[in-house]
């Protein structure tokens, strides 16, 4: 016993030797069967082409859309544009028939214009909406302009043989729209 009573002293267990050399396991092939990766590469490849597919589609569903937003957007352009033609249309019987009783297009001021047709606004400036007509004259033709909703300002000119041309611009003046020169709007 020691001197502290817990028994004898300490003894390491024996150590054994080792005589044979350690076995080294044989590698093992790793194989995947043949069949699972042929399965595998054609789901690979199908899953791929699908995902093409999918992105082919997407986009030219995409671009159908955007044509048609594009077809609505200019449709209500040019249904806005409309009443702005509409107002220029009544522009033409009034003022041929107000330049036969002024006796030229000089005389044909806003003023005078409102007398013959009071349901449009007529100015000397610019035009600010589709029912607002700005007028000029000169000895030998008078234009006006009246502005669209779509923000198209459109222009009519008559000279004194009758011929009537068609344009748009800006400024959206009468004094502008004597460069109308097109046979339509």
């Amino acid at each position: 016993m020691d001197d502290l009573g817990f028994g004898g002293p300490y003894q390491a267990p024996p150590v054994r030797a080792e005589t044979a050399e350690p076995s080294i396991a044989p590698a093992r092939s790793r194989t995947l069967p043949t069949g699972k990766v042929m399965v595998g590469a054609i789901l690979g490849v199908v899953v791929a082409l699908g995902a093409f597919y999918f992105l082919v589609l997407a986009d030219k569903g995409g671009k159908a859309v955007a044509a048609q937003n594009q077809q609505a957007l200019d449709t209500a352009g040019q249904a806005n544009d409309l009443d702005a033609e509409t107002s220029l249309r009544q522009v033409a019987p009034v003022v041929a028939a107000a330049e036969v009783e002024a006796g030229s297009f000089s005389a044909l001021t806003p003023q005078e214009l409102e007398n013959y047709e009071p349901s449009l606004t007529w100015t000397g400036g610019a035009s600010t909406g589709p029912e607002i007509v700005s007028v000029a004259s000169t000895d030998t033709a008078f234009a006006a302009a009246a502005l669209s909703d779509s923000g198209t300002c459109l222009w009519l000119k008559q000279n004194a043989s009758g011929a009537t041309t068609y344009g748009s611009g800006q400024p959206c003046t009468g004094k502008a729209a004597m460069a109308a020169s097109a046979a339509s709007w």
